[in-house]
């Protein structure tokens, strides 16, 4: 399966959109506080701001860390983001976006306006640093990991992505609390770390949102999440493989 981008369908219109059945089995509420949880929010069919995208995550003061997908849609770009709250309608901090930045493979073309924004190419990286337009000093960024992390580790996924019906996996809703679940890592690739359980995992919306570890007793991002799908693995953009592009990218904007 493809990106998880939710694009302009609003909670309502998915009812009638397929939704992988195995998608958040057994996910939960997010009990715990998340300061550094984000909410990627733009208009709904009605022109409203506030219609679910993706997720993201506050990883400095004035910078969010998305996936590359989430934000290279021309027909549903990025309005607003809620931070530090476990319910994306309300409490946080709300900010507007100041600047994207699309990390994109070299050889990769950029996109024409024109594009699809559901195929279009965000190169072998599917990664995005957002710029606030104002610093968030009252919520506490996620460190970023420095070692990938190994096979068996438990990856924390979190995110607002749809939940199914469970009278019917194919209907289902976006849930306004925040939900996550937890997996052991399958394998590493090169750049990406993929969790093969197929009773739970990412679902539409998810994309872009975190999949944490924890190294001595530290909470830790250590990915981003870009795929998923019935049959398929939960796929995520292993940050430490980013980490000087990360850095580079909010040292100079």
């Amino acid at each position: 399966m493809g990106p998880l981008t939710v694009g302009l369908l609003a909670g309502a219109a998915l009812l009638t959109t397929a939704v992988p059945a195995h998608a958040i089995v057994a996910c939960e509420e997010t009990k715990t506080k998340t300061p550094w949880a984000v909410d990627l929010q733009g208009k709904d069919l009605g022109g409203d701001v506030g219609n679910q995208l993706c997720t993201g995550t506050l990883i400095d003061q004035q910078w969010v860390l998305t996936a590359g997908h989430c934000v290279a849609s021309f027909d549903a770009p990025v309005q607003k983001m809620r931070i530090g709250s476990l319910n994306k309608d309300s409490g946080g901090t709300l900010v507007s976006v100041s600047e994207k930045n699309i990390h994109r493979a070299p050889h990769a073309p950029r996109p024409s306006a024109s594009a699809d924004p559901h195929t279009m190419n965000v190169g072998d990286f599917d990664l995005a640093l957002i710029k606030l337009d104002k610093p968030v000093t009252d919520k506490a960024p996620l460190p970023l990991a420095h070692n990938t992390p190994k096979v068996g580790e438990n990856l924390r996924m979190l995110g607002w992505g749809a939940v199914p019906d469970p009278k019917d996996p194919y209907k289902g809703y976006f849930p306004k609390q925040l939900r996550e679940v937890s997996r052991p890592l399958s394998r590493v690739g090169n750049t990406w770390l993929h969790v093969d359980d197929t009773k739970a995992g990412t679902a539409a919306g998810d994309s872009g949102g975190p999949a944490t570890i924890r190294h001595h007793g530290v909470e830790e991002l250590a990915g981003v999440t870009s795929s998923g799908g019935p049959g398929d693995p939960n796929v995520f953009v292993d940050v430490t493989a980013h980490l000087d592009w990360i850095r580079q990218t909010m040292k100079t904007g």
